[in-house]
């Protein structure tokens, strides 16, 4: 697994996600100029349910201006966790990377300084294997005498190289570590994302509901029919509040999400 995949596929979704895409505006429930100057006429009619129509009407409208606020309030912490993430991903992926840093070169400078060691002791050693095909005992043995005096430089190179790879391998791994920590710490954002999902989806079916209403309300508006009317006011009124509950889950999670990104930003070293 690489060090900086930390971030899971759900992850990804939530912050790709408009916060409530797919409900908040796809059926949303909306009175027509014409509906709500039907409404007007019942409640000032002298109808016996006038006063119902009235009550009904005025918190629809009230739970409606809530909903939107609840949209804005929503799309604005939604992004505002987004940037705050994607922030946070960026100063993961630099965790200790002024130790790092550092080593990687020091290893890189150092193989490049002893590979003409390495090439040379190689090349003996080969010519020190075709001398003794060749039964050349005066060329093999000056062959010899030279990769002998280099053995110990070469030993010691190999072990610089093993000490600084070692050293370097401790910083990553301490590295991995505090990357690790705080993954673990993002991966409750999976949960809250899931709840937010369960939210959307339940604003997406009473919407749907709440859109059978009210084309009866619009019809029971053009027929004057108020009883019907009132009726169909009590389900919005009834679906409304479910709606805007489930949005307020939704900026609840989004709040919670807020704070599991900040206390995990507290942990970077």
């Amino acid at each position: 697994m690489k060090r900086y995949k930390w971030i899971t596929a759900s992850l990804v979704a939530w912050m790709l996600a408009s916060p409530m895409a797919g409900t908040a505006t796809a059926a949303q429930i909306a009175l027509t100029a014409s509906v709500k100057t039907s409404l007007d006429k019942m409640v000032r009619s002298g109808h016996t349910q006038a006063d119902q129509v009235r009550m009904r009407y005025d918190e629809l409208l009230t739970l409606l201006g809530q909903e939107k606020e609840s949209d804005a309030s929503i799309k604005s912490l939604h992004a505002e966790n987004q940037a705050a993430l994607t922030a946070l991903n960026k100063q993961i992926k630099q965790i200790d990377s002024d130790k790092i840093a550092p080593l990687a070169d020091v290893l890189a400078q150092a193989k490049e300084r002893y590979k003409p060691l390495f090439t040379h002791y190689t090349s003996l050693n080969k010519q020190i294997s075709e001398a003794g095909k060749l039964k050349n005992k005066e060329l093999s043995s000056m062959l010899r005498l030279q990769a002998g005096m280099l053995k110990i430089p070469v030993q010691f190179a190999r072990l610089d190289i093993q000490i600084k790879e070692a050293a370097l391998k401790e910083a990553k791994d301490a590295a991995a570590k505090k990357t690790k920590q705080i993954r673990g710490s993002l991966s409750a954002i999976d949960q809250a994302n899931a709840r937010i999902k369960a939210s959307k989806n339940a604003v997406k079916s009473a919407e749907a509901e709440a859109s059978q209403a009210l084309s009866a309300l619009k019809q029971a508006s053009k027929d004057g029919d108020v009883s019907r009317a009132s009726d169909m006011l009590a389900s919005l009124v009834s679906h409304s509040r479910q709606i805007t509950r489930e949005k307020q889950n939704v900026y609840t999670e989004e709040t919670g999400i807020s704070r599991i990104v900040s206390d995990a930003k507290k942990q970077l070293p």
